[in-house]
């Protein structure tokens, strides 16, 4: 029989996100998973190391469906003898509430975890934890954090050094904005005092509030909410030069992002003018990263390779009519 890959067992769904895991199938029966996904929309998905959780579902939401459907077919259509037959009814009953288990509440989120998700994109945009993303992002956003927090910190009452942060005094924003950042720190180098000051964190900030008034509200209020924190917290910010417009071209995403990530520069001092800079400048209107692309980028979309954001670059007829302007 031929196999073709197909995704199977969704769990840790949150405001149409998910893990998911691409299984190895036969006539349409998930046999050997192949990869584990973290997807952010329809055309959207980041490989993870294998999901445990979400092959529990795969494993007991369909093969203990077929083998509880095997059980009952044996007892009901071989006539064995009675003593077989009930101790077959019996396995098949277990296995179909396996079956169900696994359907209705493997991958299911608590209220504590939703919570910190909603604590995750109210700060970085992205609400997975950081045991569900890869690598690579995890330490984008660990990077971008640590730049806004040395330039909010003085606005929530916070030292510079946010490790010497974790108190009940801090702001509540900032409370959330900290455990956010001790959990990408923890899991980038997990030790004893990291997961000391990460549970921390998230103590005082859900004594503080925290997002847990979003829990009450739908998908949508939360995302509107979400937006206008955003959009006060951006309105307080020191002004600066207009961010390039922000647009999701799948067509185009995966060249400019290979594009943006290989082209990336170091802060350095200003250029003389002997070493001019060639390309086009863009700044992420989220956390202000400023990164140089080549000219063919123009127009097209990609990622900021700090907070993994979608960033669109100019096009060159907006390039010259600023020029000319």
């Amino acid at each position: 029989m031929s196999q073709e890959a197909k995704a199977f067992g969704i769990v840790a769904k949150f405001n149409e996100e998910w893990v998911e895991t691409d299984f190895n199938c036969v006539a349409g029966i998930p046999i050997t998973p192949a990869a584990s996904y973290y997807r952010r929309s329809e055309d959207q998905r980041y490989p993870i190391p294998l999901h445990a959780q979400s092959l529990l579902k795969v494993y007991l939401a369909n093969h203990a469906g077929l083998a509880a459907i095997v059980c009952f077919g044996i007892g009901l259509t071989q006539d064995p003898s009675p003593g077989l037959s009930k101790a077959l009814a019996c396995l098949g009953a277990a296995l179909g509430l396996l079956c169900l288990f696994g359907r209705f509440r493997v991958g299911k989120l608590s209220a504590e975890e939703r919570s910190r998700r909603l604590a995750h994109q109210q700060v970085t945009g992205v609400n997975a934890e950081p045991h569900l993303m890869p690598a690579k992002l995890v330490e984008n956003l660990h990077e971008g954090l640590l730049i806004q927090w040395k330039r909010n910190h003085a606005r929530w009452g916070a030292p510079a050094d946010w490790q010497e942060a974790v108190s009940d005094q801090l702001d509540p924003d900032g409370l959330t904005f900290l455990a956010v950042l001790a959990s990408l720190e923890h899991h980038l180098e997990p030790d004893d005092a990291r997961r000391a000051l990460r549970r921390k964190a998230w103590k005082l900030q859900a004594e503080a509030g925290g997002c847990g008034e979003l829990e009450s509200l739908s998908p949508e209020e939360a995302e509107a909410l979400l937006t206008k924190r955003e959009e006060r917290a951006q309105a307080e910010a020191p002004e600066q030069e207009p961010a390039p417009e922000v647009a999701y071209d799948s067509d185009s995403y995966e060249g400019f992002r290979a594009t943006v990530d290989s082209s990336v520069v170091e802060k350095k001092a200003k250029p003389t003018k002997l070493e001019p800079q060639k390309g086009i400048k863009i700044r992420c209107g989220r956390c202000d990263h400023v990164t140089r692309v080549p000219k063919t980028a123009a127009g097209k979309t990609g990622l900021c390779p700090s907070c993994q954001r979608p960033v669109r670059v100019p096009s060159r007829e907006s390039i010259r009519a600023k020029r000319a302007a």
